[in-house]
């Protein structure tokens, strides 16, 4: 991977993060508790509550994803980033620009999701 293509990854995983924090506190704020109100009817409050458990399993998600992309950051400079953990290739360029924080190729990311849902 040429220094050019490592910058242009580096500035993806801050504007990704960038963003992503600024969904985490949107998100936090639509998956803080709903407080009883006697002029919410059940049906609605129900819906509340299902949104509510939606909200929160994409906050889980965003936050996990923070996590990867500040690792993926942090080594982004050492030689075993953008090689496959699994086959020890290289991971294509343009999966790195789609998921920087990928630590398998296309293949042995499948292979592994095959493997995990058998």
């Amino acid at each position: 991977m040429t220094l050019a293509q490592k910058e242009e990854l580096k500035k993806k995983i801050s504007e990704d993060l960038d963003s992503l924090e600024r969904e985490v506190i949107e998100l936090e704020e639509k998956t803080k508790p709903i407080v009883p109100d006697c002029c919410i009817g059940s049906d609605e409050r129900f819906e509340m509550m299902s949104e509510q458990e939606v909200f929160e399993r994409i906050l889980y998600e965003a936050k996990i994803r923070i996590t990867k992309l500040k690792y993926s950051i942090n080594r982004i400079d050492r030689e075993e980033y953008g090689i496959c953990m699994e086959c020890e290739e290289d991971i294509p360029y343009q999966r790195l620009l789609i998921l920087p924080e990928s630590s398998y190729c296309t293949k042995c990311a499948s292979d592994l999701q095959k493997r995990a849902t058998k």
